[in-house]
């Protein structure tokens, strides 16, 4: 979806600079739902990446291409990817996935619930096609819960009563929460896995964002809504191991948690406002003051 990103010089040149000019420690120091609830709101270090040139919706797929064949061949072999994704395990690949089709419906069902059903149709639409093949074959073998089905029936969501899509969205929800619980209690360290994942939706999510504004206003809100979608559940996906992470620095947790709120505040509403509230430059530099909070938390 959308045109490319472009080249890595702008957004590392921001990453320089930001690096540069404030130190890890200082950022620290300065930082000081139901399952099935929608998103509504108001809104030298290799380890530290920003997003890359991966395109929009195209690049969210882009990022997990190898999901498929990666995850269904159980414990073994290297996430292969590309953008946010690149060299993650297959678990995180899958979790990832997860995590964005969950954001998808969640924002679809979100406006829908609003009485925006056009609106809300991309949305339910677009996890059938883009994320589900992806899974597929890994949800098979590794005897999660499907949900195929479902998702079937909401891509065909018409003109009908919010009544008429809920029983498939809240199957849904659950079926996806079910197999990301799955997935994480698997893991030898589930908690740096949710970092890890977590991370990584974020930077697909600065790159919808990215993708949202044209000519400096927001002229795709389709990107804007999957990139406020997707900082929700990688939000949500951080709180899910809050116990874990507070035991190793409630203090730390808690300025992870500040990065959210400041980042989260370039998204006032699920209707974009004309103008950005925040800049490209600012929310990638938000991601990457998460990640620079998260550092500490990985045990």
């Amino acid at each position: 979806m959308g045109s490319s990103l472009g080249s890595w010089g702008p957004r590392l040149a921001f990453a320089g600079y930001l690096l540069a000019s404030v130190s890890p420690t200082a950022l620290l120091a300065d930082s000081g739902q139901s399952a099935t609830q929608p998103v509504i709101l108001p809104a030298a270090m290799p380890a530290l990446q920003l997003a890359d040139s991966s395109d929009g919706e195209e690049g969210e797929a882009a990022s997990t291409t190898s999901t498929t064949s990666a995850t269904s061949a159980g414990e073994g072999g290297e996430g292969g990817g590309s953008g946010p994704f690149a060299g993650a395990e297959p678990e995180a690949l899958l979790l990832g996935q997860l995590l964005m089709t969950r954001g998808h419906l969640s924002i679809g069902y979100s406006l829908a619930s609003q009485g925006m059903m056009d609106a809300a149709k991309p949305h339910l639409h677009h996890p059938i096609e883009e994320n589900y093949p992806l899974i597929e074959n890994a949800i098979e073998d590794r005897k999660l819960a499907p949900f195929e089905h479902e998702l079937e029936e909401l891509s065909e969501a018409g003109a009908g009563e919010l009544s008429d899509i809920t029983p498939d969205y809240e199957s849904a929800m659950q079926k996806i929460d079910a197999d990301a619980k799955s997935v994480l209690d698997a893991d030898a360290d589930r908690t740096h896995l949710a970092l890890d994942t977590a991370l990584r939706v974020l930077k697909q999510a600065a790159d919808e964002y990215r993708e949202s504004i044209k000519d400096g206003a927001i002229a795709e809100a389709i990107e804007y809504q999957d990139a406020m979608a997707f900082v929700a559940e990688a939000r949500r996906l951080i709180e899910g191991e809050a116990d874990a992470l507070i035991a190793r620095d409630g203090n730390k947790y808690a300025t992870l948690l500040q990065e959210f709120d400041a980042l989260q505040k370039a998204w006032p509403s699920a209707v974009p406002p004309v103008s950005p509230v925040m800049s490209t430059e600012a929310v990638f530099g938000g991601v990457s003051r998460i990640e620079i909070a998260m550092l500490p938390l990985k045990g």
